[in-house]
């Protein structure tokens, strides 16, 4: 695989870590506004996840290493998942270190040193020391050898701004005073292990300390990713093909198998044909038969690619009056089968008719875009050209407020005590220290002071915790830093522009039997629930002792019923069944008209009361069976108004 193929399958960028470094940090009072000195960034970006065996190329992977510190750092090290190995830079070197490079090319950047604008710190770097696991293990077994780890610390120049030596706080005016970061980047180049790493121990570290000869001040973790294998073509087993070349005095039988299994890379499996053909009719002749090149009738092959057969036929001839001895024509013994049309088939680029979803709407509010795509059915493999046709459309799940809520999929209604995705979306123009979010009564985030189950967000760096209060419809959002304004802190471009968004579980509320109603629109029955009671609150506090320094909110949705939840008796879906009371004239056709309805109690006929669905010219008496009143009709929506009133 090429090294710009390997870069083409670049992870995009992932939210920056933690550092693991708890038992050092000080409690929220201690920490002033701005960063703390122990917050840190670390990212580590593979070229390729898939290990390359030598005899399909380079088995050396780039990896793009990008960090950012709050605290002064002169002596950085790098600790490699077990089993990794370090290998000599490829690019352009530092001159105090041969394992750390800098790429020819920015377009060869990781896409997270490219989203963070990192600077590379090849050139800053005075010296490096490699500590080989491998080594240090010496006649250990190999399994113990296969988990040693590598170590790589690099000394960095001295008085290095924005990392060995630290600028001046920088006071924005507006009461944050910010503490300025800087994104650094280098490139190694290591061999992937034979096997994955456990989960537990895949992962990078990143140490750092102020000094040299000093013991590490700190250290972040990032989660590795498992290592794809590669492997060579499986074939099946050798099989007989074809007849032996000569009755007697030996001849040859070709040998074939077929290929099962072609390594990731796309190398073709083409070794098909056994180099040294079997031996068969070793006996000797009693007559010396041979045959004319011109007396070969050969045949047309079996297929015009892909691999196929020709049968030949052969006329033999001898000296003397024995010629009856020799295969004759049309005898199996002067027959032959050999390969022909060997070379691979190639398939035609063929797309799909019509276009298919790719991605939701990545609006969660507003106007927004998806991704629809025609996919291709058929392409060779080697085939780059063959690509997707892609095209984006526009969409709007539903209008933008300064709070919304909104559901990850917007046409599926949720039921009653069932866990559903929502996004939480807003606009605040107040620089906030907590966030208190507060559902309807009967909604719950989890367990009473337990933890949210927040599936995505973007309140980075800010955000430390979200934890269920002493209700389980409320929920409280701290951060380490103050949440700037979503004019400034929010998205800055996109859909999302001037909005924060946080993604989370939330399971929905019992619905009261007495209040499940048929909805004639959705054709569904639903949970009527009062406005003023299905109403989300968002509250913004600049500190603990802020009464709420904005609040907003917005109204939530409706949930459905389902089979096996018991609702009144008198609920229908559909009208009952036309009651015949007169059988029809003869001669005269009728027709009839089968409805559904929900399953409940047998009630009494014709006792509903309120709104039901009816057929209009279908059933035109349906109204007026189940009212005293002779003038109400079927309206153009299919429902009407029935009872005593």
């Amino acid at each position: 695989m090429s090294r710009a193929l390997r870069w083409a399958f670049l992870l995009t960028p992932c939210l920056a870590v933690r550092d693991s470094v708890t038992d050092a940090l000080r409690t929220e009072e201690d920490i002033p506004d701005g960063f703390d000195d122990f917050f840190s960034h670390f990212h580590v970006t593979p070229e390729t996840h898939r290990a390359i065996l030598p005899e399909h190329g380079d088995p050396a992977v780039t990896l793009s290493v990008v960090f950012a510190l709050h605290p002064a750092a002169s002596v950085l090290g790098l600790t490699l998942p077990p089993g990794y190995q370090l290998t000599d830079a490829a690019g352009l070197q530092s001159p105090g270190c041969p394992q750390v490079f800098a790429p020819f090319h920015l377009n060869e950047k990781s896409a997270y040193a490219n989203e963070t604008e990192a600077i590379s710190l090849v050139r800053h770097v005075e010296s490096c020391q490699v500590l080989n696991g491998l080594d240090a293990k010496g006649n250990s077994s190999d399994l113990e050898q296969k988990d040693a780890t590598v170590m790589l610390t690099l000394k960095l120049v001295g008085d290095l701004p924005e990392l060995s030596r630290k600028e001046l706080a920088v006071d924005h005016g507006n009461g944050s005073i910010v503490t300025p970061m800087t994104w650094w980047y280098f490139h190694i180049r290591v061999l992937y292990p034979d096997r994955s790493p456990e989960p537990e121990v895949n992962r990078f570290m990143l140490h750092w300390a102020s000094e040299a000869n000093t013991m590490w001040e700190g250290e972040t973790s990032f989660q590795s990713w498992p290592i794809l294998g590669d492997w060579e073509c499986a074939y099946s087993d050798w099989e007989g093909w074809g007849s032996c070349s000569a009755r007697c005095g030996g001849g040859r039988r070709m040998l074939v198998r077929r290929p099962l299994l072609a390594p990731p890379s796309g190398r073709s499996c083409n070794d098909t044909i056994h180099p040294d053909p079997a031996s068969c009719n070793e006996h000797p002749c009693h007559y010396s038969c041979q045959f004319h090149e011109e007396e070969i009738i050969k045949g047309e092959c079996s297929a015009t690619c892909g691999g196929g057969v020709r049968f030949s036929r052969k006329r033999f001839v001898i000296d003397g009056d024995n010629l009856h001895l020799c295969p004759q024509m049309g005898d199996q013994f002067s027959e032959e089968l050999e390969p022909c049309n060997t070379e691979p088939c190639r398939a035609k680029c063929e797309l799909a008719k019509t276009w298919t979803v790719v991605t939701p709407c990545d609006a969660v509010c507003g106007r927004g875009h998806f991704k629809v795509m025609k996919q291709v059915l058929q392409k060779e493999i080697d085939d780059e050209s063959c690509i997707p046709e892609y095209k984006w459309l526009p969409c709007e799940r539903q209008h933008c407020t300064a709070f919304t809520v909104s559901r990850t999929v917007p046409n599926l209604l949720p039921v009653p005590e069932d866990k559903a995705k929502l996004v939480l979306s807003w606009s605040q123009k107040t620089t906030s220290r907590k966030i208190v979010i507060t559902a309807p009564l009967g909604y719950k985030f989890g367990e009473k002071d337990g933890k949210c189950t927040i599936h995505f967000h973007s309140l980075q760096p800010h955000l430390q915790s979200c934890k269920v209060g002493d209700t389980t419809n409320t929920i409280y959002l701290s951060f380490l830093t103050p949440l700037p304004p979503a004019e400034t802190g929010g998205a800055q471009q996109g859909p999302s522009k001037h909005r924060y968004e946080l993604g989370i579980d939330v399971t929905t509320p019992e619905c009261p039997k007495t209040h499940w109603v048929a909805d004639p629109i959705r054709n569904q029955i639903i949970c009527d629930t009062d406005a003023d009671k299905n109403r989300w609150v968002i509250q913004f506090l600049r500190d603990d002792t802020d009464a709420g320094a904005e609040l907003k909110d917005s109204l939530g949705f409706i949930t459905v019923w389902k089979e096996g939840i018991p609702v009144p008796k008198v609920l229908r879906l559909k009208a009952e069944p036309l009651l015949l009371e007169e059988t029809p004239p003869a001669g005269k056709t009728t027709t009839t008209v089968t409805t559904t309805r929900m399953h409940v109690t047998d009630p009494n006929p014709h006792t509903e009361t309120g709104i039901v669905m009816c057929m209009r010219d279908r059933d035109p008496g349906y109204c007026q069976d189940r009212t005293s009143k002779s003038d109400v009709t079927c309206g153009w929506q299919n429902v009407c108004q029935v009872g005593d009133d």
